[in-house]
């Protein structure tokens, strides 16, 4: 198996990590105020906590990680309230900023690599006036949990912001060139990330998926107490008994990268949501107008501020993470942000003498584009993804089923389906392999036969174990789905 392991995938919607290679140019603003609100996620002071074990709070958004939105209906005069939206701009599933190692022993590992990928909404508004934020985004941040205790993301091998290199064995695209994109310090190492190297591969897949919106803002955002997602919330912090969530141990450093809130007071300093006592999660932003100032046509307009939201996220359908992270339950996010504006030339506005906002359609990197199937070459191709499948459909089957032992992700199996798995799937793999030099109809039919027996035996084997309760419905369907593509590869 290989270090990564992809054990759940959490679509963070919040408006964060939009890289500048995800963004096409914004029709200019038909009112002539601002085109295009361009927001930078800072290097310090970031925050991200998940769920209400604790297990998962004080977590880091990378450095550099920028938001993009296109602007419309305000103008340099008499309306500064922008309305914030996509249209065609983003494409979604993308990576959008660099992975994000962060310590922690969840379920015995040694650590998690998140990556944050863009979903498909972006709404809301924004004051170029007093740089007041009120924007709705979606993403989906998966998390590969690794039991070294060094090397928890995938490097680039350059030395410094900017510089050249190659990936790392780690990565999905080991080997080739990359791109420096921040220096991250977690866990006493440092880490030359990039969205070139990504965690991933035949043994990372899919174990679950927990979804839910979050409205960024420069005002306050709050759940309230207690229990702030509903009956489906299984509990509210993991103090020991007698242990209360009351202690500020804002300055107490975290060790992940994000900050501190509030802390049980037994066990000492572990990271908890005050909701059990009747106190509300509350975070607080700070808006920040941008200079040169409004009303007035000069641009860009740059300002500094910081953002929050709060929200809640949904089970991940992973029987082992929910638990251990506390899920469904409460989410909430502080990102320093610097914000800038800018406008395209508009023929209600010739005095202008900027050039047009130009930005790269679609994709910039390989790396951006690296989707689920193990088996298909991710690329990036004039600014667009493209997800190819190997040459040969004997090819693509065989390469289905060398990934199928691992198609459940985290979720524990037992031995003896792990056994079977490794044991059909390599016969029928081996089968598949030599149909491609079968001399005879009569030997390519026998090697079909060999590969349906192998694959009928997995097939009946999950069902059985899925009615006694020792393997769950999504991971026989993961399984069955899988070897049915594969069946229709190396079919007649």
């Amino acid at each position: 198996m290989g270090r990564f392991r992809r054990l759940l995938v959490w679509p963070l919607l919040v408006l964060l990590l939009v890289g500048p290679s995800a963004f096409a140019a914004c029709d200019p603003n038909d009112d002539g105020g601002p085109s295009e609100l361009v927001i930078t996620v800072g290097d310090a002071g970031t925050d991200v906590d998940v769920g209400w074990t604790g297990e998962l709070h004080n977590l880091r958004m990378p450095a550099a990680s920028v938001i993009h939105a296109c602007l419309e209906d305000c103008d340099d005069e008499d309306n500064s309230d922008c309305d914030a939206t996509t249209d065609r701009a983003l494409a979604a599933d993308r990576a959008l900023g660099p992975p994000q190692p962060v310590p922690t022993n969840l379920l015995g590992f040694s650590g998690l690599c998140l990556v944050t990928r863009l979903g498909e909404r972006v709404s809301g508004a924004a004051d170029v006036d007093t740089g007041d934020l009120d924007v709705a985004v979606s993403l989906r941040s998966s998390a590969y949990l690794s039991r070294s205790t060094f090397g928890l993301c995938p490097t680039c091998s350059g030395d410094r912001v900017g510089a050249a290199g190659v990936c790392d064995d780690t990565a999905v695209r080991r080997g080739q060139a990359c791109t420096v994109e921040a220096l991250v310090d977690s866990g006493g190492q440092r880490y030359a990330v990039s969205r070139d190297c990504l965690p991933g591969g035949s043994n990372a897949l899919l174990g679950g998926a927990m979804q839910f919106d979050v409205a960024l803002t420069t005002g306050t955002s709050m759940l309230p107490a207690p229990r702030p997602c509903g009956g489906s919330q299984t509990g509210e912090d993991a103090c020991a008994t007698g242990g209360q969530c009351n202690v500020n141990c804002s300055a107490t450093p975290s060790g992940r990268g994000g900050i501190n809130q509030t802390c049980c007071s037994s066990p000492v300093g572990r990271p908890c949501f005050p909701t059990r006592a009747g106190s509300p999660i509350t975070r607080t932003g700070t808006p920040a107008p941008p200079r040169p100032p409004w009303p007035g046509r000069a641009y860009p307009k740059r300002g500094t501020g910081t953002v929050v939201a709060t929200s809640c996220a949904s089970s991940t359908g992973n029987r082992a993470m929910d638990p251990a992270v506390g899920l469904p339950g409460p989410v909430a996010v502080i990102l320093p942000i610097e914000h800038e504006w800018l406008r395209s030339p508009t023929t209600t506005t010739p005095a202008t003498t900027l050039p047009p906002t130009t930005l790269p359609p679609g994709c910039r990197t390989d790396g951006e584009c690296v989707d689920q199937d193990p088996c298909t070459a991710d690329t990036c191709q004039s600014g667009q993804c493209s997800h190819v499948a190997p040459p040969a459909e004997l090819e693509h089957a065989r390469c289905l089923l060398a990934a199928l032992p691992a198609s459940c992700g985290a979720e524990v199996l037992g031995r003896k389906l792990e056994r079977l798995l490794e044991r059909e799937a390599g016969r029928a793999e081996g089968a598949v392999v030599r149909l491609a030099s079968a001399a005879t109809p009569k030997k390519a039919r026998k090697l079909r036969s060999v590969a349906d027996r192998s694959l009928g035996v997995i097939v009946r084997r999950a069902a059985k174990l899925v009615k006694r309760g020792k393997l769950s419905a999504e991971c026989a369907q993961r399984i069955n789905a899988a070897i049915e593509t594969a069946r229709r590869m190396y079919g007649d």
